[in-house]
């Protein structure tokens, strides 16, 4: 059986050559430069070469397939891993983005290896790769040396950076951070298919199966992180508004903070964390109104001033919600 396999190994060597030269290379180097057209002929031509194929060069076929990801997938991390800030994010997506269009069309064009073309075996079962299995293989591949590499920075600069301006009023990188929490949801499908969102050329992930009892570990991470991070500017901020302005101005000013916290966690943050979040929230709120300001208060009360215990309720009415 290794003879045969290597024999038809040699003798797909040049047939692998045409791939390349069709359609593969165009898909890597759209990638590598960002522009790309592939001809509906090349496309067909690619297809009828695979279709060719024998069962002896499925496994062949798909470790090709994995090592063309993984070079390209590498040379990415390469290209972005040294950038700061603002370029990093943009590279991140702009890389993100491109390697989704790599892994559709492989996909598309591993296809017509599936159910006749492509095999392997698991576990000494011999088994068939459908174009879902190939998506699995390019998201763990895209996971384990794109993605996981780039995790901490990733992370790290939507706090420090992108997070810490929009709570300074800079919102305008709001569908930057928007577009990367979406890739940060995409690694915790379980099972993940690749699929092309509109005409556009937009491709994303679908989940195949859902399953009721998903970890959500990148989202948990990413969540850990916002949470310690969101903790430390509650502490700086109350203690320095708390001190800074009459209760009247606090109230105002706390309660514009809060609803914005509150659009934030809705925006960037899985639903199932946003109670520990709002528990963060009303921690720092009472240690540092209630507690430096509670003679104000009961005097407020007791004078009967409306307004400014209709602020009040304002201010802590979210943790009900």
């Amino acid at each position: 059986m290794a003879e045969e396999l290597n024999q038809a190994i040699s003798e797909f060597k040049p047939k692998k050559k045409d791939i390349e030269d069709m359609l593969i290379n165009k898909l890597i180097n759209y990638v590598r430069n960002g522009s790309l057209s592939v001809e509906k002929n090349a496309v067909n031509t690619c297809y009828d070469i695979i279709y060719s194929f024998t069962t002896r060069l499925g496994k062949y076929l798909l470790n090709y397939h994995n090592e063309k990801i993984k070079e390209i997938v590498n040379e990415c991390y390469e290209k972005i891993k040294d950038l700061k800030d603002l370029d990093f994010i943009d590279s991140f997506i702009s890389y993100t983005e491109r390697l989704n269009y790599l892994f559709y069309y492989m996909s598309r064009i591993f296809l017509y290896i599936s159910s006749n073309y492509l095999m392997g075996t698991i576990d000494d079962n011999s088994r068939l790769y459908d174009q879902d299995d190939i998506s699995e293989f390019s998201m763990d591949i895209y996971k384990e040396f794109f993605f996981n590499k780039l995790i901490d920075k990733l992370y790290n600069i939507l706090n420090e950076f992108l997070i810490k301006e929009e709570r300074n009023g800079k919102t305008e990188y709001r569908q930057r951070i928007q577009k990367v929490m979406e890739m940060i949801s995409n690694m915790d499908i379980i099972k993940p298919k690749i699929i092309k969102l509109n005409e556009n050329n937009s491709f994303g992930w679908e989940e195949k199966i859902k399953d009721i009892n998903n970890p959500l570990i990148y989202q948990r991470r990413w969540f850990e992180l916002y949470k310690k991070m969101t903790g430390e500017y509650l502490h700086e901020k109350y203690k320095n508004d708390i001190e800074k302005y009459s209760i009247q101005e606090y109230l105002n000013i706390e309660i514009k903070f809060i609803n914005e916290e509150i659009e934030r966690q809705n925006n960037y943050i899985n639903k199932i964390f946003h109670e520990d979040l709002n528990d963060k929230l009303f921690f720092y709120l009472i240690n540092f109104f209630y507690i430096k300001k509670k003679k104000k208060i009961i005097k407020i009360i007791k004078k009967k001033k409306i307004y400014k215990i209709n602020l009040i309720f304002k201010l802590l009415k979210f943790y009900s919600n």
